[in-house]
Protein backbone atom coordinates (compact mmCIF):
# COMPACT_ATOMS: atom_id res chain seq x y z
CA UNK A 1 0.00 0.00 0.00
CA UNK A 2 1.59 3.22 -1.21
CA UNK A 3 3.02 5.82 1.76
CA UNK A 4 4.08 9.09 2.31
CA UNK A 5 7.53 8.95 3.50
CA UNK A 6 8.55 12.83 4.58
CA UNK A 7 11.94 14.17 5.40
CA UNK A 8 10.74 16.45 8.14
CA UNK A 9 6.98 17.47 8.72
CA UNK A 10 7.93 20.91 9.59
CA UNK A 11 10.28 23.64 7.31
CA UNK A 12 11.27 26.23 7.26
CA UNK A 13 10.03 28.42 3.96
CA UNK A 14 13.25 28.08 2.42
CA UNK A 15 14.35 24.73 3.23
CA UNK A 16 13.31 22.00 0.54
CA UNK A 17 10.69 19.98 1.08
CA UNK A 18 11.45 16.20 1.00
CA UNK A 19 8.76 14.31 -0.18
CA UNK A 20 8.46 10.25 -1.59
CA UNK A 21 5.45 7.81 -1.82
CA UNK A 22 6.79 4.24 -1.08
CA UNK A 23 5.30 0.78 -1.27
CA UNK A 24 3.68 1.88 -4.85
CA UNK A 25 3.19 -1.26 -7.60
CA UNK A 26 5.17 -1.29 -10.37
CA UNK A 27 3.73 0.15 -13.50
CA UNK A 28 0.64 1.23 -11.82
CA UNK A 29 -0.35 5.03 -11.78
CA UNK A 30 -0.69 7.29 -8.47
CA UNK A 31 -2.13 10.52 -7.77
CA UNK A 32 -0.35 12.93 -5.36
CA UNK A 33 -2.22 15.60 -4.15
CA UNK A 34 -2.01 19.38 -1.90
CA UNK A 35 -4.22 21.18 -0.55
CA UNK A 36 -4.12 24.41 1.72
CA UNK A 37 -5.96 27.91 2.90
CA UNK A 38 -4.62 31.66 2.52
CA UNK A 39 -5.11 34.20 4.83
CA UNK A 40 -8.84 34.74 3.42
CA UNK A 41 -9.61 30.79 4.26
CA UNK A 42 -10.07 30.31 0.24
CA UNK A 43 -8.61 26.57 -0.44
CA UNK A 44 -5.86 26.03 -3.12
CA UNK A 45 -5.22 22.63 -4.04
CA UNK A 46 -2.99 20.68 -6.57
CA UNK A 47 -2.27 17.27 -7.87
CA UNK A 48 0.37 15.36 -9.95
CA UNK A 49 0.01 11.96 -11.65
CA UNK A 50 3.07 9.43 -11.82
CA UNK A 51 3.69 5.58 -13.50
CA UNK A 52 5.62 4.19 -11.15
CA UNK A 53 8.79 2.39 -11.54
CA UNK A 54 10.33 -0.94 -10.63
CA UNK A 55 11.63 0.81 -7.85
CA UNK A 56 8.13 1.41 -6.43
CA UNK A 57 8.91 4.54 -5.39
CA UNK A 58 7.33 8.19 -6.20
CA UNK A 59 9.87 10.81 -5.64
CA UNK A 60 8.72 14.13 -6.46
CA UNK A 61 12.05 16.10 -6.64
CA UNK A 62 13.15 13.65 -9.45
CA UNK A 63 10.23 12.32 -11.47
CA UNK A 64 8.04 13.58 -14.05
CA UNK A 65 4.19 13.62 -13.83
CA UNK A 66 2.08 12.26 -16.47
CA UNK A 67 -0.35 14.71 -15.72
CA UNK A 68 -1.18 17.50 -13.51
CA UNK A 69 -0.94 21.29 -11.98
CA UNK A 70 2.67 21.30 -13.49
CA UNK A 71 4.95 19.47 -15.95
CA UNK A 72 8.57 19.15 -14.42
CA UNK A 73 10.35 17.44 -12.17
CA UNK A 74 10.20 20.06 -8.75
CA UNK A 75 10.06 19.23 -5.42
CA UNK A 76 8.01 22.27 -4.70
CA UNK A 77 5.52 21.71 -7.70
CA UNK A 78 2.86 20.86 -5.86
CA UNK A 79 3.10 23.99 -3.69
CA UNK A 80 3.68 26.66 -6.10
CA UNK A 81 1.36 25.10 -8.86
CA UNK A 82 -1.97 25.33 -6.57
CA UNK A 83 -5.11 26.64 -7.60
CA UNK A 84 -8.49 27.77 -6.58
CA UNK A 85 -10.11 24.61 -5.08
CA UNK A 86 -13.73 25.60 -5.14
CA UNK A 87 -13.68 26.56 -9.27
CA UNK A 88 -10.36 24.75 -10.12
CA UNK A 89 -9.50 28.29 -11.80
CA UNK A 90 -6.08 30.23 -10.52
CA UNK A 91 -6.79 32.76 -7.87
CA UNK A 92 -4.74 35.02 -5.79
CA UNK A 93 -3.12 33.67 -2.80
CA UNK A 94 -3.20 35.49 0.28
CA UNK A 95 -0.40 35.56 2.61
CA UNK A 96 0.78 38.41 5.42
CA UNK A 97 1.34 37.04 9.00
CA UNK A 98 3.90 35.49 9.93
CA UNK A 99 1.54 32.59 11.04
CA UNK A 100 2.65 28.70 9.48
CA UNK A 101 1.12 27.51 6.29
CA UNK A 102 -0.70 24.09 6.66
CA UNK A 103 -0.37 21.95 3.98
CA UNK A 104 -2.04 18.91 3.68
CA UNK A 105 -0.45 15.96 1.09
CA UNK A 106 -2.59 12.73 0.30
CA UNK A 107 -1.61 9.25 -2.09
CA UNK A 108 -4.00 7.79 -3.97
CA UNK A 109 -4.50 4.50 -5.89
CA UNK A 110 -7.33 3.26 -8.07
CA UNK A 111 -9.15 6.68 -6.55
CA UNK A 112 -8.79 5.77 -2.86
CA UNK A 113 -6.83 7.90 -0.36
CA UNK A 114 -3.93 5.24 0.91
CA UNK A 115 -1.94 7.78 3.15
CA UNK A 116 -2.28 11.80 4.15
CA UNK A 117 0.28 14.05 5.84
CA UNK A 118 0.50 17.69 6.84
CA UNK A 119 3.07 19.19 6.42
CA UNK A 120 4.17 23.27 8.92
CA UNK A 121 5.73 25.61 6.20
CA UNK A 122 7.22 28.32 9.23
CA UNK A 123 8.25 32.17 8.30
CA UNK A 124 9.37 32.77 11.92
CA UNK A 125 12.07 29.89 13.52
CA UNK A 126 13.31 29.46 17.36
CA UNK A 127 16.19 32.43 16.14
CA UNK A 128 14.02 35.22 15.94
CA UNK A 129 11.62 37.08 18.28
CA UNK A 130 9.20 39.78 17.80
CA UNK A 131 9.38 42.94 19.22
CA UNK A 132 7.37 45.72 20.50
CA UNK A 133 7.34 49.10 18.26
CA UNK A 134 7.84 51.70 21.12
CA UNK A 135 6.96 54.72 18.78
CA UNK A 136 3.94 57.00 18.62
CA UNK A 137 2.42 56.70 15.27
CA UNK A 138 4.36 53.80 13.88
CA UNK A 139 2.56 50.80 12.86
CA UNK A 140 4.06 47.03 11.80
CA UNK A 141 5.67 44.55 13.11
CA UNK A 142 9.05 44.67 14.14
CA UNK A 143 11.15 41.34 14.35
CA UNK A 144 15.12 40.71 15.40
CA UNK A 145 17.57 37.84 15.76
CA UNK A 146 16.79 36.52 19.49
CA UNK A 147 20.54 36.84 19.79
CA UNK A 148 21.77 40.52 21.42
CA UNK A 149 23.82 42.42 19.45
CA UNK A 150 23.42 45.48 16.67
CA UNK A 151 22.23 44.10 13.65
CA UNK A 152 21.62 45.88 10.35
CA UNK A 153 18.31 47.48 9.48
CA UNK A 154 15.38 46.98 7.13
CA UNK A 155 12.17 48.77 6.48
CA UNK A 156 9.66 46.40 4.00
CA UNK A 157 7.20 48.53 2.46
CA UNK A 158 3.72 46.81 1.30
CA UNK A 159 2.35 47.27 -2.19
CA UNK A 160 -1.50 48.26 -3.19
CA UNK A 161 -2.86 45.99 -1.02
CA UNK A 162 -1.65 47.85 2.48
CA UNK A 163 -1.09 46.39 5.41
CA UNK A 164 2.23 45.07 5.99
CA UNK A 165 4.46 42.03 5.19
CA UNK A 166 4.91 39.94 8.72
CA UNK A 167 6.06 37.25 6.77
CA UNK A 168 8.72 38.20 4.89
CA UNK A 169 10.07 40.73 7.57
CA UNK A 170 10.26 37.31 9.84
CA UNK A 171 12.23 35.51 7.58
CA UNK A 172 14.74 37.84 6.91
CA UNK A 173 15.31 38.60 10.74
CA UNK A 174 16.36 34.96 10.90
CA UNK A 175 19.10 36.20 8.21
CA UNK A 176 20.44 38.26 11.06
CA UNK A 177 18.57 41.58 9.81
CA UNK A 178 16.61 43.93 12.85
CA UNK A 179 13.01 44.27 10.19
CA UNK A 180 10.27 46.63 10.31
CA UNK A 181 7.46 45.43 8.06
CA UNK A 182 5.62 48.89 7.93
CA UNK A 183 2.51 49.53 7.81
CA UNK A 184 1.31 52.87 5.67
CA UNK A 185 -2.72 52.13 5.07
CA UNK A 186 -4.88 49.75 5.39
CA UNK A 187 -4.00 48.76 9.10
CA UNK A 188 -5.48 49.61 12.66
CA UNK A 189 -4.67 53.26 13.36
CA UNK A 190 -4.38 53.95 9.16
CA UNK A 191 -6.70 54.76 6.28
CA UNK A 192 -8.00 52.75 4.43
CA UNK A 193 -7.01 53.85 0.71
CA UNK A 194 -3.45 54.70 -0.31
CA UNK A 195 -4.24 58.66 -0.87
CA UNK A 196 -2.31 61.33 0.78
CA UNK A 197 0.09 59.25 2.67
CA UNK A 198 2.86 61.64 4.34
CA UNK A 199 6.55 60.87 3.09
CA UNK A 200 7.41 62.31 7.04
CA UNK A 201 5.62 59.14 8.97
CA UNK A 202 8.62 57.21 6.60
CA UNK A 203 11.75 59.58 7.65
CA UNK A 204 10.28 58.97 11.46
CA UNK A 205 10.56 55.30 11.09
CA UNK A 206 13.79 55.40 9.41
CA UNK A 207 14.74 57.31 12.35
CA UNK A 208 13.21 55.19 14.79
CA UNK A 209 15.14 52.36 13.47
CA UNK A 210 18.30 53.77 13.00
CA UNK A 211 18.28 54.36 16.90
CA UNK A 212 16.86 51.11 18.29
CA UNK A 213 19.07 48.85 20.54
CA UNK A 214 19.18 46.40 18.02
CA UNK A 215 20.58 48.73 15.06
CA UNK A 216 23.78 48.77 13.69
CA UNK A 217 22.68 52.18 12.34
CA UNK A 218 22.14 51.25 8.70
CA UNK A 219 18.59 50.82 7.28
CA UNK A 220 17.96 49.28 4.00
CA UNK A 221 14.12 49.56 2.33
CA UNK A 222 12.65 46.78 0.55
CA UNK A 223 9.66 47.62 -1.36
CA UNK A 224 7.38 46.05 -3.94
CA UNK A 225 4.95 47.60 -6.67
CA UNK A 226 3.83 50.72 -5.17
CA UNK A 227 6.02 50.00 -2.18
CA UNK A 228 9.33 49.72 -5.02
CA UNK A 229 8.05 53.13 -5.98
CA UNK A 230 7.63 54.36 -2.38
CA UNK A 231 11.20 52.89 -1.63
CA UNK A 232 12.99 55.01 -4.58
CA UNK A 233 11.27 57.97 -3.48
CA UNK A 234 12.24 57.81 -0.05
CA UNK A 235 15.94 57.37 -1.62
CA UNK A 236 15.48 60.39 -3.96
CA UNK A 237 14.47 62.66 -1.28
CA UNK A 238 16.06 61.32 2.05
CA UNK A 239 19.80 60.23 2.31
CA UNK A 240 19.66 57.91 4.61
CA UNK A 241 19.64 54.70 3.05
CA UNK A 242 22.31 51.68 2.97
CA UNK A 243 20.14 49.87 -0.03
CA UNK A 244 17.25 49.89 -1.73
CA UNK A 245 15.65 46.87 -3.46
CA UNK A 246 12.68 47.83 -5.70
CA UNK A 247 10.80 44.87 -6.77
CA UNK A 248 8.02 45.00 -10.04
CA UNK A 249 8.63 48.82 -9.23
CA UNK A 250 7.55 51.99 -11.30
CA UNK A 251 9.86 54.85 -12.58
CA UNK A 252 7.15 57.25 -11.89
CA UNK A 253 5.25 58.59 -9.34
CA UNK A 254 1.70 57.46 -9.75
CA UNK A 255 -1.46 58.65 -9.02
CA UNK A 256 -3.20 56.99 -5.52
CA UNK A 257 -6.00 54.25 -4.84
CA UNK A 258 -9.23 53.98 -4.44
CA UNK A 259 -10.52 50.83 -2.74
CA UNK A 260 -7.67 48.83 -4.17
CA UNK A 261 -7.78 50.47 -7.91
CA UNK A 262 -5.86 53.47 -9.47
CA UNK A 263 -7.61 56.96 -9.04
CA UNK A 264 -7.21 60.26 -9.80
CA UNK A 265 -5.88 61.09 -6.00
CA UNK A 266 -2.65 62.43 -4.89
CA UNK A 267 -1.06 58.99 -3.59
CA UNK A 268 2.56 60.73 -1.74
CA UNK A 269 2.60 64.16 0.64
CA UNK A 270 5.77 65.96 1.34
CA UNK A 271 5.43 68.62 3.96
CA UNK A 272 2.10 69.12 2.78
CA UNK A 273 2.70 69.41 -1.08
CA UNK A 274 1.09 67.03 -3.33
CA UNK A 275 3.63 64.68 -5.37
CA UNK A 276 2.77 64.88 -8.67
CA UNK A 277 2.06 62.11 -10.16
CA UNK A 278 1.05 60.45 -13.75
CA UNK A 279 -2.20 60.82 -14.84
CA UNK A 280 -3.85 57.82 -16.21
CA UNK A 281 -5.08 58.15 -20.06
CA UNK A 282 -7.70 55.71 -21.09
CA UNK A 283 -8.94 56.01 -24.81
CA UNK A 284 -12.35 54.47 -26.27
CA UNK A 285 -10.71 51.35 -27.61
CA UNK A 286 -9.13 50.21 -24.31
CA UNK A 287 -12.36 51.00 -22.22
CA UNK A 288 -14.63 48.85 -25.27
CA UNK A 289 -11.84 46.23 -24.86
CA UNK A 290 -12.55 46.06 -21.45
CA UNK A 291 -15.83 45.92 -21.55
CA UNK A 292 -15.73 42.92 -23.98
CA UNK A 293 -13.37 40.75 -22.00
CA UNK A 294 -15.21 41.99 -18.98
CA UNK A 295 -18.33 39.89 -21.21
CA UNK A 296 -16.50 37.06 -22.44
CA UNK A 297 -15.07 36.50 -18.58
CA UNK A 298 -11.56 36.90 -19.83
CA UNK A 299 -8.34 38.77 -17.91
CA UNK A 300 -8.24 42.39 -17.85
CA UNK A 301 -4.79 44.11 -17.62
CA UNK A 302 -3.51 47.28 -17.90
CA UNK A 303 -0.48 47.24 -19.77
CA UNK A 304 -2.18 49.81 -22.52
CA UNK A 305 -3.06 52.09 -19.80
CA UNK A 306 0.33 52.71 -18.86
CA UNK A 307 1.38 52.66 -22.22
CA UNK A 308 -0.27 55.96 -23.34
CA UNK A 309 0.30 57.49 -20.07
CA UNK A 310 4.08 56.78 -20.01
CA UNK A 311 4.16 58.80 -23.62
CA UNK A 312 2.40 61.80 -22.77
CA UNK A 313 3.82 65.30 -22.82
CA UNK A 314 3.47 65.48 -18.69
CA UNK A 315 4.89 62.42 -18.42
CA UNK A 316 8.27 64.19 -16.93
CA UNK A 317 6.65 65.92 -14.92
CA UNK A 318 6.10 62.90 -12.24
CA UNK A 319 9.42 61.02 -13.11
CA UNK A 320 11.30 59.56 -10.04
CA UNK A 321 14.82 61.32 -9.98
CA UNK A 322 16.54 58.73 -9.02
CA UNK A 323 19.98 59.89 -10.43
CA UNK A 324 19.54 61.96 -6.63
CA UNK A 325 19.71 58.30 -5.09
CA UNK A 326 23.09 57.71 -3.12
CA UNK A 327 23.11 54.54 -2.33
CA UNK A 328 22.93 51.05 -4.59
CA UNK A 329 19.90 50.08 -5.84
CA UNK A 330 18.56 46.13 -6.88
CA UNK A 331 15.49 46.27 -9.34
CA UNK A 332 13.86 43.68 -10.41
CA UNK A 333 11.16 43.34 -12.79
CA UNK A 334 9.01 40.81 -14.76
CA UNK A 335 9.15 40.60 -18.42
CA UNK A 336 5.71 39.69 -18.92
CA UNK A 337 4.04 42.01 -15.71
CA UNK A 338 0.91 43.06 -16.90
CA UNK A 339 0.09 45.37 -13.96
CA UNK A 340 2.13 48.16 -15.04
CA UNK A 341 5.55 47.57 -17.50
CA UNK A 342 7.75 46.81 -15.25
CA UNK A 343 10.42 46.00 -17.44
CA UNK A 344 10.23 49.53 -19.01
CA UNK A 345 10.33 51.06 -15.94
CA UNK A 346 13.66 49.43 -14.98
CA UNK A 347 15.29 50.48 -18.26
CA UNK A 348 14.48 54.22 -17.79
CA UNK A 349 15.74 53.72 -14.00
CA UNK A 350 18.77 52.16 -15.21
CA UNK A 351 19.17 54.78 -17.90
CA UNK A 352 19.49 57.57 -15.09
CA UNK A 353 22.03 55.82 -13.00
CA UNK A 354 25.51 55.42 -12.95
CA UNK A 355 26.51 53.27 -10.05
CA UNK A 356 28.43 50.61 -10.61
CA UNK A 357 27.03 48.83 -7.41
CA UNK A 358 23.77 48.51 -8.73
CA UNK A 359 22.21 45.36 -9.76
CA UNK A 360 18.85 44.67 -12.14
CA UNK A 361 17.59 42.01 -12.45
CA UNK A 362 14.65 41.15 -15.33
CA UNK A 363 12.70 37.67 -15.35
CA UNK A 364 11.63 37.70 -19.45
CA UNK A 365 8.85 35.14 -18.35
CA UNK A 366 7.68 36.46 -15.16
CA UNK A 367 5.09 38.94 -14.22
CA UNK A 368 4.48 40.71 -11.80
CA UNK A 369 4.22 39.07 -8.80
CA UNK A 370 8.26 37.32 -8.64
CA UNK A 371 9.94 37.84 -5.97
CA UNK A 372 10.40 38.58 -2.36
CA UNK A 373 8.39 40.19 -0.29
CA UNK A 374 5.34 39.04 -1.77
CA UNK A 375 6.25 35.56 -3.36
CA UNK A 376 8.48 32.59 -2.30
CA UNK A 377 8.83 29.75 -4.59
CA UNK A 378 6.97 27.31 -1.79
CA UNK A 379 3.97 29.33 -1.78
CA UNK A 380 1.20 29.13 -4.62
CA UNK A 381 2.61 31.59 -7.35
CA UNK A 382 0.48 34.35 -8.18
CA UNK A 383 -1.37 35.06 -11.51
CA UNK A 384 -4.69 36.00 -11.56
CA UNK A 385 -7.38 37.80 -9.12
CA UNK A 386 -10.70 37.33 -9.22
CA UNK A 387 -12.23 40.51 -8.12
CA UNK A 388 -16.68 40.19 -8.49
CA UNK A 389 -16.98 38.73 -11.59
CA UNK A 390 -13.89 39.97 -13.21
CA UNK A 391 -10.33 38.65 -13.42
CA UNK A 392 -6.97 40.75 -12.98
CA UNK A 393 -4.16 38.88 -15.11
CA UNK A 394 -0.87 39.96 -13.42
CA UNK A 395 1.18 38.36 -16.05
CA UNK A 396 3.62 35.38 -16.11
CA UNK A 397 2.67 31.87 -15.63
CA UNK A 398 2.79 29.91 -12.18
CA UNK A 399 5.95 28.13 -13.06
CA UNK A 400 7.85 31.01 -14.47
CA UNK A 401 6.80 33.51 -11.34
CA UNK A 402 7.91 30.50 -9.13
CA UNK A 403 11.39 30.25 -11.05
CA UNK A 404 11.85 33.34 -10.49
CA UNK A 405 10.90 34.10 -7.00
CA UNK A 406 13.60 31.61 -6.03
CA UNK A 407 16.09 32.56 -7.96
CA UNK A 408 15.77 36.36 -6.80
CA UNK A 409 15.97 35.64 -2.87
CA UNK A 410 19.39 34.26 -3.34
CA UNK A 411 20.12 37.93 -5.57
CA UNK A 412 18.70 39.67 -2.62
CA UNK A 413 20.36 38.26 0.37
CA UNK A 414 23.52 38.55 -1.21
CA UNK A 415 22.49 42.45 -2.38
CA UNK A 416 21.49 42.98 1.18
CA UNK A 417 24.59 41.44 2.66
CA UNK A 418 27.07 43.60 0.41
CA UNK A 419 25.79 46.54 1.02
CA UNK A 420 25.08 46.74 5.16
CA UNK A 421 27.09 47.07 7.65
CA UNK A 422 27.11 44.37 10.92
CA UNK A 423 26.39 41.30 11.79
CA UNK A 424 23.35 40.21 8.38
CA UNK A 425 24.26 36.75 7.01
Amino acid sequence: MPKIVLGQDVLFIDQPLDFKAVECTPGETVIISAEMCDEENKVFHSFASFLVTESGVVDLAADVPTEGTYDSADVAGLLWSMILKETDEDDYFVKKTDCDLSVRFQVKYQEKVMDSKEVFIKFMNDDVKKLNILEDGIIGNLYAPVAEGKYPSVIILSGSDGGNEGHAASYLASKGYLVLALSYFNDTGLGTDLENIELEYFKNATEYLKSHASSSGSVSLIGYSKGAELALVLGERYDRYSSIIAGAPSSHITSGMKNGMFAPVTGWVQDNDPLPFLKMKFSIGMVLKSFKGWIAKEPFNFLGVWDKSLHTDKAHDSRIDVQKISCPILVIAGGDDRLWPSETHTENIKAQRHDDRDRYLVYEEGGHFISFPYNFHQMPANVNMNIGKMTMNFGGSKKANAKASKQSLEEILSFLHAHNEGRGV
